[in-house]
């Protein structure tokens, strides 16, 4: 599910916004966002597959999230939790250091969600291919959904209200599937990635229209969470599918 780190609003450092510094500077904070992304996605691998080779800590994982009765709200909250823990940390006027340390806790998080769904896949599967076709699918939407805005240089914030109302409407649907027992349906899973398609060209045109040349962590980590849901989703579209055949 989408976090709603972004969405609660960050600081914004009196410099000006990205689009309109000088050409130089603007490459540079493009260079910094993507180079940092780049690591917290190979940090992400990384984490996850250390959880992944220790079976005591994926496990407390999978039993505290995936079979707890209290599964999703410790997830939910969980979120929140994280969500308001950084926000702050992130803003403009943080030091660079809190920043990072805002990133890695984002970085270890998502590692924690990431690492039992490609355990349970594998499993499933038997073997981590899926897996390694979900990263490179995700590799490819998220990477065209980027090259678009950061061609054409449109400004998506008009889509903020719209994405909004889908997160909250799925979310709910989410819940009340939860509270009846069923699982979800690869329609479930496609509609969550339609949605964060359309977040990935949210949050890339704000990295441009609504960040500081000086804000390039918090855009990296607001990529980061974007691509790592839309590789969960299509992770789990791809199991789903597997399961039919």
């Amino acid at each position: 599910m989408r976090r709603f780190s972004e969405q609660m609003g960050w600081a914004v450092d009196r410099g000006g916004f990205a689009i309109e510094a000088a050409v130089d500077e603007r490459l540079g904070f493009l260079r910094k966002t993507y180079s940092l992304l780049t690591l917290q996605i190979v940090a992400v691998g990384a984490i996850s597959a250390a959880i992944i080779s220790n079976e005591s800590i994926l496990m407390g994982i999978v039993n505290l999230f995936y079979t707890s009765s209290k599964g999703m709200f410790l997830y939910l909250g969980a979120v929140f939790g994280v969500s308001l823990l950084t926000r702050s940390m992130l803003a403009g006027d943080k030091s660079i250091g809190v920043q990072y340390s805002a990133a890695a806790i984002w970085v270890v998080f998502l590692s924690i969600l990431v690492a039992p769904i490609c355990w349970m896949a594998a499993e499933a599967t038997g073997g981590y291919q899926i897996v390694a076709n979900a990263f490179f699918l995700t590799l490819a939407l998220f990477g065209g959904l980027t090259a678009y805005v950061l061609t054409t240089k449109k400004d998506f914030s008009a889509l903020r209200g719209a994405l909004w109302m889908g997160s909250i409407g799925l979310l709910a649907i989410a819940l009340i599937s939860y509270f009846m027992g069923s699982a979800g349906s690869i329609w479930m899973s496609v509609a969550w990635l339609v949605l964060l398609s359309g977040w990935t060209l949210y949050d890339t045109s704000q990295v441009l229209h609504k960040r500081a040349v000086n804000q390039y962590v918090a855009a990296s980590v607001d990529l980061l969470v974007d691509f790592v849901y839309m590789f969960i989703y299509i992770l789990m579209i791809l199991l789903q599918s597997s399961s039919r055949d």
